[in-house]
């Protein structure tokens, strides 16, 4: 899963920050590339996911290696040491175990243990009291900045960005991947793209500024 938001990001390095959103379509290409393994991969094979990457690795490396770009998301005048203290690492270290509690007690809850077992319960716990300090260390920049911090809560100030956070979460939630894969087999259409598509719309609403990769100009 995250090859998909890393490659995007050396993808998007080498378009100006003006145009980003605009060729956010041709980014999802990569995601309906994704989509198409989770489809066939069972079908041919278990060991289809596996060998099909050294298959396309053997080919694309050559060619990366020399027509790649040199992505730099540090600037050349910016030391290291100066790079390592912009990170938010307070903010790191409570999501980190926040998010690894939350889905262990969701993924053995009810199946390992049982939903009211004390390592489940008490998982639920803790991933909550540390969600609440990392809001809370967010929300104060508490040993962060604005510019620096792990969330972007000012995001949740705009209306429309925050109505496009619920729409999505409500549409994963809510929708079986029967109903997004399974279209594209059978009537070879479906609803990933559309599924997909707050990704590319949020990209455009937020401040251009706010990217910290170098781009260039347009």
């Amino acid at each position: 899963m995250s090859l998909f938001p890393s490659s995007a990001t050396a993808v998007g390095s080498e378009i100006c920050l003006q145009s980003r959103d605009v060729t956010e379509d041709d980014i999802e290409l990569e995601a309906f590339s994704g989509a198409c393994l989770r489809l066939f991969g069972p079908i041919i094979g278990g060991a289809f996911a596996f060998y099909i990457n050294l298959v396309i690795g053997a080919v694309s490396t050559p060619v990366l290696l020399v027509f790649a770009p040199n992505f730099r998301p540090r600037p050349l005048d910016v030391p290291a040491v100066k790079a390592l203290q912009n990170i938010d690492w307070l903010g790191a270290a409570l999501s980190l175990p926040a998010f690894v509690l939350g889905i262990m007690a969701i993924s053995f809850g009810g199946t390992e243990f049982p939903w009211n077992a004390p390592f489940i319960v008490s998982s639920f716990w803790a991933a909550g009291v540390l969600f609440f300090l990392f809001w809370l260390q967010q929300h104060l920049l508490f040993k962060t900045t604005r510019a620096t911090r792990l969330f972007p809560i000012h995001s949740f100030a705009k209306k429309n960005m925050f109505l496009l956070f619920i729409i999505q979460g409500r549409l994963t939630v809510d929708t079986p991947n029967v109903t997004i894969y399974g279209l594209q087999v059978v009537l070879g259409m479906g609803t990933s793209a559309f599924s997909q598509a707050g990704f590319a719309i949020a990209q455009a609403m937020a401040d251009a500024k706010e990217s910290r990769m170098q781009s260039p100009s347009c």
